[in-house]
Order: structure tokens, then sequence, then C-alpha cells
């Protein structure tokens, strides 16, 4: 029992976090590819120091440099029980967490130890990969721009181009979004260069061909299309109006609707419900690829159209027809103050209403001109005349034929991929791209405020690559905590064991099948360990009980309450005198 309290520490999650590091190897492998400097001082060896940061990163949202020490320094009970060794504030000053980073920005040095990390991480959790995922995100910051530096201007997935930017390229694994490689380049780097790099790298890290690489419009390159193919893999992506033209699409839609393609419904998995209507052909494809090889293979374009996407857009056409047409014939309203206009006024005017509503073809529009002449009266000494005026009346037609065709035009997208029909199905392909949001969510994570890459608060080049690279491991580790407490929910036995409670404030009842990190890193929040001396004078340490929730969670990760527990006999050994 503590009778005179000396020092309480916030521990939280960071246990949690501290084995899961230690599970994933990070500290081993760290320590393997980026050997200490001779000079190096201190107990901690430069992979504890870089764990110890990325548990700071992940409790506190905080990626600021500046900011370690001080948190070090409240918790060096705890971080010595973590690593069983005397900690200093010193070992996470500033100026040695930047001599890591520029370690981690090692161009040489840095894929080495990624390939090797995800590698072990695809055995130690059995990951059976068949899909890779690539995309790109862009980082703001307030730094200044350099000539040749990461940070310039170019187009903002954050929709600031006011801001200097960095941009980030990766490939992750399904399900569980998993990075495998990770390219930090300038910010006004295209994305259709990316690519190559990227796969890879994927493909020195998994080990086997034959994957599926699946990625946005940038990657429908024809070029990247015959290297995915050389490599003995396969890819799926959209095609953009530079590789499948609007005039091709409208001729393959109308081909579609003169029966010549076969439809096919796509069915919802989860739901058994209807998504949209499919159909697909083939070509033959030939183009040269990186190295000057030439590849030639059968290339299979795939067209769906969602049936809300083409409801929505129906909708929005016919919403458009009717505005338009109401404008047109305003025109026509003849009120006082309302000024008149003449054939050539309104024939502008019909033209742009017709344009700005997008209804040209659809709403056949004509201006008829009349000629009246009007008797004015004398007055005042003046004579009495004939004037002649114009008075023009806008005729509106809808063609039925050209809005029946815009109609089956609506919702469409289209796919390539040169995956066999066995392989890929339709149906496959098409939920296989809707699955695309995964990456989407690791670059949410990655600006999130768990790590929070975005603003970046350093400025030289070495430090922004080597911060980012570090970000990209706590990524890893989001995911891999998310992913393995929904597999092992899944495979319970029992109903009430497939989901958990507790995890969202203010509803103590509410479950969830799919817990995120996040919420579940949230639930440690107020454990304390507590420094103190009992009625004898003697060092003694106190943790606050762990509750249910918090021993389901770790009971989940495959973790004892020991990694907690532990922390009483280490401190009260460690406890100042």
């Amino acid at each position: 029992m503590i009778d005179n309290l000396l020092e309480i520490e916030r521990i939280d999650d960071i246990p949690l976090l501290w084995e899961q590091l230690k599970t994933m190897g990070v500290i081993r492998l760290f320590d393997k590819h980026f050997p200490p400097h001779p000079n190096w001082e201190g107990n901690l060896t430069p992979g504890e120091v870089i764990a110890c940061w990325l548990c700071f990163i992940l409790s506190r949202g905080n990626h600021r440099v500046s900011h370690v020490e001080g948190w070090a320094e409240q918790r060096l009970h705890l971080l010595g029980a973590l690593t069983g060794k005397t900690v200093r504030p010193l070992d996470f000053s500033d100026d040695r967490l930047a001599h890591l980073l520029n370690h981690l920005g090692n161009g040489q040095a840095w894929p080495a130890f990624e390939q090797e990390l995800s590698g072990d991480l695809l055995r130690v959790y059995e990951l059976n990969v068949q899909t890779v995922r690539l995309d790109s995100t862009t980082a703001k910051t307030y730094a200044g721009v350099s000539e040749e530096g990461l940070f310039q201007f170019g187009h903002s997935k954050d929709h600031r181009s006011d801001l200097a930017q960095v941009k980030i390229s990766m490939s992750s694994l399904d399900p569980l979004g998993l990075p495998v490689s990770t390219t930090v380049v300038k910010g006004n780097s295209a994305d259709d260069p990316l690519y190559e790099p990227e796969i890879t790298q994927a493909r020195k890290t998994i080990g086997k061909r034959n994957l599926l690489y699946v990625g946005d419009k940038k990657m429908a390159g024809l070029e990247t299309r015959a290297f995915i193919v050389g490599g003995d893999d396969c890819y799926l992506c959209p095609l953009g109006l530079k590789q499948l033209s609007e005039s091709h699409r409208e001729s393959l839609i109308g081909e579609f609707f003169a029966k010549q393609y076969e439809p096919q419904i796509i069915i919802n998995p989860k739901t058994d419900e209807p998504l949209g209507i499919g159909f697909e052909m083939t070509v033959e494809r030939t183009a040269p690829f990186t190295g000057g090889d030439r590849a030639r293979w059968i290339e299979r374009i795939l067209a769906f159209s969602p049936f809300e996407r083409a409801l929505r857009e129906a909708k929005e056409l016919d919403d458009a027809v009717e505005s338009g047409q109401r404008e047109l014939l305003k025109l026509n309203e003849r009120k006082q103050g309302k000024k008149c206009l003449d054939a050539e006024q309104t024939t502008q005017a019909c033209a742009q209403i017709v344009k700005r509503q997008g209804v040209e073809g659809i709403l056949n529009w004509r201006v008829e001109t009349q000629v009246f002449e009007r008797e004015v009266r004398g007055w005042k000494g003046r004579p009495g005349r004939t004037e002649s005026q114009q008075q023009c009346e806008v005729k509106v037609e809808l063609d039925p034929a050209v809005l029946l065709k815009r109609r089956q035009e609506l919702g469409w997208s289209f796919y390539a991929t040169n995956g066999t029909r066995e392989r890929l199905p339709l149906e496959q392909a098409i939920l296989a791209y809707r699955g695309q949001y995964t990456i989407e969510q690791g670059f949410a994570r990655l600006k999130g405020c768990r790590l929070g890459v975005s603003p970046l608060f350093l400025k030289l080049d070495l430090h922004v690559t080597g911060l980012i690279h570090l970000l990209v491991i706590g990524l890893r580790l989001l995911c891999l905590v998310q992913f393995v407490v929904r597999r092992q929910l899944a495979a319970a036995e029992i109903e009430s064991d497939r989901q958990i409670k507790g995890l969202y404030k203010g509803q103590a009842s509410r479950a969830t099948t799919r817990p995120t990190t996040e919420s579940m890193l949230a639930a440690f929040e107020g454990v304390s360990l507590m420094i103190g001396r009992n009625e004898k004078g003697q060092t003694v340490a106190g943790l606050t009980p762990l509750k249910d929730l918090q021993r389901r969670i770790l009971d989940l990760l495959g973790f004892s309450q020991e990694i907690y527990l532990r922390l009483v006999t280490y401190s009260q050994n460690l406890a100042p005198e």
C-alpha cells in the first residue's frame, strides 16, 4: 500500500504499442539495418529509441521532434521497465532523433529494411497475398519551397494548392491495407512514373508473381500495363479518356443496347442485392515496357453502370431538362421593366441556357421573329408616325431519341484487366476495384490524429523522408492490430464472443464486430503507474486496475496482462530512494 505518493506516470496504451512493435520485429530489424555510430552513447539501442519514439507518436498523435524529450522525462520508470535499461531524457534529444531520421531517410538502407520488415510480417501473420493496391497522396507544409527540394507546389489532394507539399507513393495489401512499399518524391511529381518502382519493390518483398495490382486511372498508361504483364502479373484499373475516348465509349454503349454484348448483373455479396449492370469485350494489345522488351497480351475491357449512380444521374438529367425548358420559355415573358431582346440577343441567350444546363441536342429550340407596325399619336407638336417593331418568340421541342441515348450513357465506367475470366470474372473485378477504399483509409490514417503526417514541421529533405518512413511503420502497426482483433472475433465459436462492447463513449452496451485500432487504443486512456513509499519507508509501486474491456483487447491480440503488471516490479527497482 502506498502511504506517501512520490510520482504518477501516465502509461495509457504505451505497453501495448511497445509489445506490438516487438512482435513486428521493428527494434531488431532497425538495429540490423541501421547500426549505431561508434560514438553512440546511452544504454538504449537505436531500435529501442525508434520504438519509444513511435510509442510517443501513436499515443500522443504528435510527430514533432522537439516534444519527445519532455515526454520521456515524465515516463522514465515506464520506459525503463519496457526496455529493461536505465533511460535518460537525453536519449530522446532532438539532435539524436534527427540523426535517426537521417538513417531512415537513407535511400539505400531504407528499401532493404522495409523489404525485410514487410516480408517478416507476411510470414508472421500468415497473410495470403493476392491483391496489391497502389496509389499516392500528398502532405502539406507551411515551410518554404526550394528549387531542388522535396517541398513543391503541385496538385494538392488536401485541396490546399496554396501550400507546398511532398508526395507519398505507396503499395498496400488486401484485405488489411498493410503498406508494402513507400516512396517519397517531390510535391510536383507526376503520378504516372511512380507505379513501376512501387510494383518492383512489392515484387521483391512479396516474392511471388501472378498477383493482381489495382490502381487508379494514372496506372492505365499502356507502358505501365505492359510492364505488369511482362512481369507475369495482372492489373485492374479504370480507363481515362486518353485510353478510351468518349466516342469509343458511346459506341460500346450503343453496341451493348443493340444486344451485341451479354449483360451481367453484379450482385453485392454482403447483401445479395443487385449493384448494377455490366458487360465486357476483349482486344489484343502490344506495347514496349521498361527494359526494352515488348509484351503482347489479350486485354478485357469491362464496363459497369451502378444502378444507384445511374438513377442519380438520370434525375439530374431530368432536372436539367426541366430547368432548361423553363428558362428558355421564360424568355417569351413580356412584362413591364423587362428588357426586350432582339433576335440575335435571344439566340445567344438560348445557346447559353442549353450549354449551361448540359442539354444540348436534347432540347431543340428556334427563335421566331414577328414584325408588326404600331401607330404612334402626335404629341406636343410632334406629328404622328408608324413604327416597325420586332417580337421574338422561342419555340422549344424535346428530342426523345437523343434523351433516351443520353440516359443509356449515364453512370458507365470502363476498366481494363489482363486477368482471364476464370481468374477474374467481371463481378469479382468490379468488386475488387470497389475495394480501393482500403488504401485510401491508410492515407486517412497517415493524416489522422494518431500519425498526423500533415502538416509537416521539418524542413530538411532527408528528415522529411525519414519521418514519413517512420510514420509508415506506425501505419503498419495500426493496420495489424485491427486485422488481428477482427480475425480473432470472426473466428470465435460463440456468437456473443464475435463482438466487443464498451469502445463507444456514452454507449456502453453498443457492440461492434469491426473495431478500429484507434478506438481500442483509446480504451486504455487513464491507466497510470504510481510510485511511492509504504509505512515502512520502502519504495512501492501500483497500477491502475485493468478493466474487463482492456483485458479483452489484450487477449484478442494474444498479449498477456503481464505486459502491464510487470511494470510494477520494474518500477519498484528503478524508483528513486
